[in-house]
């Protein structure tokens, strides 16, 4: 009985990390209203949502671990739409981030200007980039992992129903 609790633990700690870390990113760039015309962080509402869809089966396969009623079917259709909309996320968020790198944003870049002068100057807001890039970069990580420990929870629940066995994990 240890081990559902771990792994339905670990579940929703790694959804709460993921949600946060996308609602921490997309409330930051709230901030900035003239970016709104320009960047649109749909990948990052997506694992925010995937976050809290996370959370939800997470809850809803702790408490069938106590009551049988839920266990099984309504936990497996659950788990494994959390673990679909986890992979997509994790998917999504990586494809944008697509050779992005995330230590070059602070250094200052150099350049001649029309009269053959070398100018240098920094991005604006340079630190905030670079954090919100590692944030995001964190929150694909994140929902990686959580599509892992869906599958890893779905599989051995249904390898555990197979048997005739009660899984008590509460997928």
């Amino acid at each position: 009985m240890i081990i559902p609790i771990i792994l339905r633990s670990v579940q929703i700690i790694f959804a709460a990390v993921s949600l946060g870390l996308a609602v921490g990113v997309l409330t930051s760039i709230n901030d900035f209203s003239n970016w709104d015309s320009v960047y649109k962080p749909t990948q990052l509402t997506y694992a925010a949502f995937c976050g809290g869809f996370g959370i939800f089966a997470g809850l809803v396969g702790f408490v069938a671990i106590f009551f049988d009623k839920l266990d099984g079917i309504v936990t497996w259709v659950i788990d494994g739409l959390a673990a679909l909309f986890f992979l997509a996320g994790g998917i999504a968020v990586a494809v944008a981030m697509k050779g992005v790198t995330c230590t070059d944003y602070t250094k200052e870049y150099c350049y001649t200007d029309d009269n053959d002068r070398p100018e240098c100057q920094k991005l604006p807001y340079g630190d905030k980039l670079q954090g919100w890039c590692q944030m995001i970069e964190a929150d694909a990580a994140f929902l990686f992992l959580a599509f892992i420990v869906c599958v890893g929870v779905f599989g051995l629940s249904f390898a555990m129903h197979r048997k005739g066995r009660s899984s008590k994990l509460g997928v």
